[in-house]
């Protein structure tokens, strides 16, 4: 957000659609199970239709990949000394895929 400057004038729609799917994919609260049906169920939550059109569209072991991938990013994050560069690719290396690779 940029200081001082009304969330109307920055926020637009498609940013909006794609803060919905990022939480619900990132699930930080710990709202609900961290599938990719707890994905869904949260988008459906929102009700941001145009959020849960897009996501209908895209296969659960891609949202299953995402759920993994935010988590391990969030625990390099954590591990990274301060000063220190967090490199990221897409996508994610084989080990980190999971069963559903």
């Amino acid at each position: 957000a940029a200081e001082g400057v009304p969330a109307s004038r920055w926020l637009t729609a498609g940013h909006r659609r794609a803060k919905v799917l990022t939480n619900a994919v990132a699930n930080r609260f710990g709202d609900g199970l961290d599938t990719p049906a707890g994905v869904r169920e949260r988008v459906a939550r929102s009700g941001d239709q145009s959020a849960a059109e897009r996501l209908s569209g895209i296969d659960d072991a891609i949202i299953a990949e995402a759920i993994v991938g935010v988590a391990d990013l969030l625990h390099r994050w954590a591990a990274l000394p301060p000063g220190k560069v967090l490199r990221l690719s897409w996508p994610l290396p084989h080990e980190l895929q999971g069963d559903h690779a």
